[in-house]
C-alpha cells in the first residue's frame, strides 16, 4: 500500500465512486470541479498503458482502486493483469501476485525471434537454448538441434515452476 492509498478508505472510494466489476469501468458518484455526476471517471490510453483514477488531487491506478472496491482493503502486493491488457481492469482478470509470481506471468519480448519465453537461437545458429529463470536466477536447461525440443523443455519448465499459462503470451 502506497502512502496515498492510506489515505483513502473503502468507504470513502465508494462514496464517491461506482466501480462495475464485470466491465471494469467506474463512474463518478459526484460532481468535482473537472467533472459530473455519471462521468467515467478512470483515464488512461491504449492497452499499453495502465489506467489512473484522480482523487482529491491524488492519482491512483485504477486495478489497485478496482481491488479495494471489490475486496474492501487495499492490495498488500502487486496486481496482476491475468490476460496482459494494462487497461483491462475486469476485476476477473485482476489478482493479487507477489512481484515473482507477477513476473512469472509476463507478455512475450518484442525482441523474441522464437516466438517462446526463454527459447534463443544460439549465436553459430546450430543449436537452440532452452532457459528460465528461478528464484531471480537463470536455470539453463539445455540446448537442443531441435527448436521444438527447447520449446518442449521451457514449456515444461513453465509448468514445473509455476509460471502463469499466460506467460509468453
Amino acid at each position: 500500500m502506497t502512502e496515498n492509498e492510506s489515505k483513502l478508505t473503502y468507504e470513502y472510494v465508494t462514496s464517491i465512486l461506482e466501480y462495475y466489476p464485470d466491465t471494469g469501468v467506474f463512474l463518478w458518484l459526484v460532481d468535482g470541479d473537472n467533472f459530473k455526476k455519471a462521468d467515467v471517471a478512470d483515464k488512461g490510453g491504449s492497452s499499453k498503458y495502465y489506467r489512473y483514477i484522480s482523487i482529491n488531487d491524488n492519482t491512483f491506478m485504477a486495478h489497485r482502486v478496482a481491488w479495494l472496491c471489490v475486496m474492501r482493503e487495499w492490495p498488500k502486493e502487486q496486481i496482476d493483469h491475468v490476460d496482459h491488457v494494462k487497461n483491462n481492469n475486469i476485476f476477473s482478470n485482476l489478482r493479487e501476485v507477489s512481484n515473482a509470481e507477477n513476473s512469472r506471468n509476463m507478455p512475450l519480448s518484442k525482441n523474441n525471434k522464437s516466438g517462446v519465453s526463454g527459447v534463443i537461437q544460439c549465436k553459430q545458429k546450430t543449436k537452440w537454448l532452452a532457459q528460465i529463470n528461478v528464484n531471480k536466477q537463470p536455470l539453463i536447461l539445455g540446448y537442443f538441434e531441435d527448436k521444438f525440443e527447447a520449446i518442449c523443455a521451457r514449456l515444461s519448465a513453465n509448468n514445473k515452476y509455476g509460471y502463469h499459462q499466460n506467460h509468453g503470451r
